[in-house]
Order: C-alpha cells, then structure tokens, then sequence
C-alpha cells in the first residue's frame, strides 16, 4: 500500500474539504492501483493543496510515469513526462498545437474555455489508452478531475484526494505563485479568493457524487448476494 508522512483515510462518508482544518487524505480503490485495468492513479485536491508533491514521491517511489492535466495549458511549467505525452498527443491532434504553445496560456476567450475542456476530456481519454496498451502505471494529477470532467470519467478508479483545508491551500498558493510576483489587489481577490472558494465547492460536490456511486455499488452487492449468492457477485458487477 502507499506510504508517506502524510496520514491517509478509507473514511469515505461524509469526506469533504474543510475550510479551516485539513483531513487526512482520502484513498479509494488505492489498492487496485496497478491491477487489470485500473492502471492509473488519480490525484485531486485543491490548487496548493501538495497534489504536485505528493505524486512526486509517488511516481519516484513506484517507478510511475506523473502526467499534470494541465499540461495542455501550462506546457512550460509542466515535468518531462507530461510534455511527452503531451507532444504525442499534438501528433493525433495537430490543431491543438497553437492552443497549448500559446492560446491557452495566455488568457481564455468563452470559446477557447469550451475548446480547453473538450480537449482536457480527450487528453485523459488517451492517457488512459496510453496506459493500457503500455501496461505501466500512470499518475494523472490535477483540479480538472472535478472542475471539466465528468465525474463518471473516473468515479470507481484508483483516486487519492488530498485533504488539505481551503486556508492552507490559500497559504501555500500565496508562497508559491505571489510571493515573488508583484499582482493588483483585484488579480489577487479574484485568483486567490473565489477562485478557491468556487474550487472547494466543485470538488465537495465531486466527493458527494463519488459517496453516492459507493452507496449504490454496496447496495447492489449486497442484492446479489442476497438473491444469487456471493459467487455470482463479481460476475454481476463486470
């Protein structure tokens, strides 16, 4: 299993991202990480909450290739393992090239935001065949698990979600994007307040509907095992 100086949780009900006090982080299906098919490992939390950090270690400690979703929009910052796959990725889809080296990293008009998402989804879509067919496993880390993809895309799969609180988000994006960086109080408020305020909400929403699909796949074990007996139940559920 996964270890680090972080403590982690099976606790699932009722899991969600505090305003003051962080949580331990949450781990679902961590376990089958690695196993047919669930060869990638989703890593989600707030901006500045140590998701980048944290897969670091991850893909180091178990020899795992680390892909930002947001790459695609921040290709520069991005490590050498997202820029490759990235660079592949362009080579399927050449239109997108304009929009990563420059469009997208500059500032998003309505339209070019809708582009983005629609080639966010498209992105893990071929991350997760790159996966497969590689038969390696694969970290994708990111906010867009729950900001512009459907939660269906990865609901049931092997997901860490990092429990650190809103304030200590807050903090921690402070030190790393403003503190040598001069911005208006405006760009301030609007990056570092609603923005993460609005981002606490999606991904509170996003563990609610991830606590349901749990709730629904326990009920429907417990069903079959009921009506057609335990051997019958893994047969039902594949």
């Amino acid at each position: 299993m996964i270890e680090y100086n972080r403590k982690f949780s099976l606790e699932l009900t009722s899991y969600r991202i505090n305003f003051l006090k962080s949580k331990d982080y949450l781990t679902i299906n961590a376990d089958q990480w690695g196993e047919e098919p669930h060869k990638i490992l989703y890593v989600t939390g707030l901006a500045g909450s140590g998701k980048s950090h944290l897969t670091y270690w991850l893909a180091h400690k178990y020899k795992a290739i680390n892909i930002c979703l947001d790459a695609l929009k921040f290709y520069d910052q991005s490590n050498a393992s997202s820029q490759q796959v990235v660079d592949d990725f362009i080579k399927i889809y050449p239109e997108v090239e304009p929009f990563v080296k420059s469009i997208w990293k500059n500032g998003n008009t309505e339209y070019e935001d809708q582009l983005y998402t629609i080639y966010t989804r498209k992105f893990l879509s071929y991350i997760k065949n790159r996966a497969y067919s590689q038969n390696i496993r694969y970290i994708v880390e990111g906010i867009h698990l729950f900001i512009r993809l459907n939660p269906c895309e990865t609901i049931g799969e092997p997901t860490i979600i990092v429990g650190t609180s809103l304030i200590k988000s807050v903090f921690n994006k402070i030190m790393r994007d403003y503190y040598t960086k001069i911005k208006t109080m405006s760009s301030f408020f609007d990056d570092m307040i609603i923005y993460q305020f609005r981002q606490r909400r999606y991904l509170n929403k996003y563990l609610q509907e991830v606590e349901y699909h749990d709730r629904i796949i326990q009920k429907m074990q417990q069903y079959v095992i009921l009506t057609q007996g335990a051997g019958n139940l893994a047969e039902y559920i594949n």
